[in-house]
């Protein structure tokens, strides 16, 4: 688990694909899985929580998930010390993307696995099937990893390509 703290209470929390289960749970076993995540925030890293959040889950087949918890400034709550509320967001269709320097970096079976976007002078690749977990290292490696409402502009607004030069 991977945690990067945002301005105000604000965080991400990366979650690698072997501690994917969020997609099992039902929602009151999804609240309280983040109950006790938010307990554990605080045990480890001392980030007290407390109050109204949001809470975004985006999950996909290769990395595993990522969590927004943004949290809102609702002054009403503000006598309720130490107590959690949330509401959780899990869109349906979370696609997470892989933005590299140069294509060119990279092997050739991630190449040929994957849907290749150019947008806004930038390469992102979107993996289509399972690559080894060598190359997915490598991937992580010289890529940043993207995802919610980034992909989907890539998506809509980037330019599409094979990589046809790599058979």
């Amino acid at each position: 688990m991977k945690v990067l703290k945002n301005e105000g209470r604000d965080m991400v929390i990366f979650l690698p694909s072997s501690n994917i289960f969020l997609d099992k749970l039902k929602r009151e076993e999804l609240e309280d899985y983040f109950k006790s995540l938010f307990l554990k925030l605080e045990e480890r890293y001392g980030i007290d929580q407390s109050g109204f959040y949001q809470i975004y889950v985006y999950k996909d087949s290769y990395y595993g998930a990522i969590l927004e918890i943004e949290e809102e400034d609702i002054p009403y709550l503000d006598y309720m010390d130490n107590e959690v509320e949330m509401n959780i967001h899990i869109p349906k269709s979370t696609n997470f993307m892989y933005q590299v320097e140069d294509i060119l970096d990279l092997d050739k079976d991630i190449l040929n696995l994957a849907n290749l976007y150019y947008y806004q002078n930038k390469f992102y690749i979107e993996l289509k099937k399972e690559i080894s977990k060598k190359s997915y290292l490598k991937l992580l490696e010289y890529g940043e990893l993207i995802y919610g409402e980034q992909v989907q502009k890539i998506q809509k607004f980037g330019k599409l390509f094979h990589s046809v030069f790599c058979e």
